[in-house]
């Protein structure tokens, strides 16, 4: 279910950054918000959490703080 999850949400909130953002930029902004994702992530707990919910979750907030 997370998969499906993580795959629905990408598919929705990922057309439309690409729609603000263009195709280039979403690549950094997805490079960028998964970079910064796991190094918050070792400042909090002692293991690493690595995958694509911490990107997904940074194009979520590139789209809000571009939209409200």
């Amino acid at each position: 279910s997370h998969v499906v999850f993580n795959t629905i949400t990408l598919l929705i909130f990922g057309n439309l950054m690409e729609k603000i953002i263009k195709a280039h930029k979403m690549v950094y902004l997805w490079l960028v918000t998964g970079i910064l994702g796991i190094l918050f992530s070792s400042l909090i707990k002692l293991s690493i959490s690595v995958g694509a919910s911490v990107c997904i979750f940074g194009i979520i907030g590139g789209y809000v703080s571009l939209n409200y």
